[in-house]
């Protein structure tokens, strides 16, 4: 069964996506799901120690309303390839996402979710779970713990994350011309 979403866009004009050259936008999403699966790197970042909502990346700066991105966490340090909801499960007893070998994301927080950064300073930044909700710090996350293992951020390549990125203006033809999920940070005007 087709995603209804996909109604409401394939009548909007994208460059690239336009009823007469691609008749199928489900079918377009699906390739470019495809051609992205595995490419990105998860950079590694961590909740701030005072748990003020805050979080910490030294690697990275990122601008605000880079994402969507998605998190994960990972015991050996070792970033994983890709997120799965297959190697998490949830914990009652510590209200949070434990994955397969032992890791945590902080409690409070949803794997596979969509979120949105808002920077604070070169090293650190604000997540929100809607782009637009970043006008009103009410709607920022705030992390219960700090998690346990090594946390990652990766953009979302997900149909849902392609979406995202089209409803916010970026036109199908940028999509289209990503190599790699990393790339997919910084396109939003």
């Amino acid at each position: 069964m087709r995603d209804p979403r996909i109604r409401r866009l394939r009548h909007r004009k994208f460059a690239g996506v336009s009823r007469g050259r691609l008749p199928h936008l489900h079918d377009w999403l699906q390739e470019r799901i495809a051609a992205l699966a595995d490419t990105g790197t998860p950079i590694e970042f961590s909740v701030a120690p005072a748990l003020d909502g805050s979080f910490i990346c030294v690697a990275e700066e990122f601008k605000s309303g880079d994402g969507p991105i998605i998190i994960g966490s990972d015991a050996d340090g070792v970033p994983p390839v890709s997120f799965s909801a297959d190697s998490y499960s949830w914990s009652e007893s510590s209200d949070a996402y434990i994955n397969d070998d032992g890791s945590s994301v902080p409690a409070g927080m949803l794997i596979l979710q969509q979120y949105w950064i808002e920077r604070i300073d070169a090293s650190s930044f604000f997540l929100y779970a809607l782009l637009d909700g970043m006008k009103d710090s009410d709607n920022r996350i705030s992390p219960l713990d700090v998690g346990s293992g090594h946390l990652y951020i990766m953009p979302d390549a997900s149909q849902s994350g392609l979406f995202s990125l089209m409803r916010q203006g970026v036109k199908s033809l940028a999509i289209q011309t990503l190599t790699t999920i990393d790339n997919m940070l910084g396109l939003l005007p």
